[in-house]
């Protein structure tokens, strides 16, 4: 039963401070102004067209995207993706708010910001995904379109993150050369933040069993 416990504690742990870093790196990104990820230009479009909060945006973009899954899929949509959605998007609020006011002018300032969003998400990201909870929407939408294309993930998230872009454009989010980046970068990092969070999860489970 010890043993058992201490593994959902450890999940647990692993999901809600790696949704925390993965919003706290979208928020970073969107302060950044240099073009955050395709989906998250969505969000901040429509925020700016209809003046809801981004985290409310980020819940529908979620809820569409699981609702395309489902349908790609021919079964049920898996709703519990949306805890997910729910609880980061609160997350990134929060941060939004936090970092209200903040500007940065020069473009090289605004490219090292951004890295840096990119590199928190992607820590993010690998560290939420190993307590193995409900799948982020976007992910559970790429799974489905490489099933139904019989492809590979690269590829299924070229389409992802194309038809993202191009709902970004029109709705008139915050594309840029960031925007083009993130669809090439966000794979390989998250892949090695995610095999070292791995790892450190697998050590914890060792010194506390």
């Amino acid at each position: 039963m010890k043993t058992k416990s201490h593994k959902l504690f450890f999940r647990i742990m692993f999901f809600v401070i790696g949704l925390m870093l993965f919003a706290f790196g979208i928020a970073v990104a969107i302060v950044a102004d240099f073009g955050v990820s395709a989906w998250d230009a969505v969000s901040v479009g429509l925020y700016e067209h209809f003046h809801l909060s981004i985290g409310t945006w980020m819940n529908v973009t979620s809820l569409l995207l699981i609702l395309l899954g489902g349908w790609l899929r021919h079964e049920r949509p898996k709703l519990s993706c949306m805890i997910t959605s729910f609880v980061m998007s609160g997350f990134v609020d929060f941060f939004v708010w936090l970092m209200n006011g903040v500007s940065i002018s020069p473009w090289i300032g605004k490219l090292t910001l951004f890295l840096v969003g990119v590199i928190i998400i992607s820590i993010g990201c690998g560290t939420y995904l190993v307590g193995n909870f409900a799948p982020c929407p976007i992910d559970y939408f790429m799974v489905a379109l490489r099933d139904k294309f019989q492809t590979n993930i690269r590829t299924a998230m070229t389409l992802c993150e194309g038809s993202g872009f191009i709902l970004a454009f029109l709705v008139s989010g915050p594309i840029g050369l960031g925007t083009l980046l993130s669809v090439f970068i966000y794979g390989p990092l998250i892949q090695y933040f995610h095999q070292h969070a791995k790892e450190l999860h697998q050590s914890l489970l060792y010194r506390f069993p």
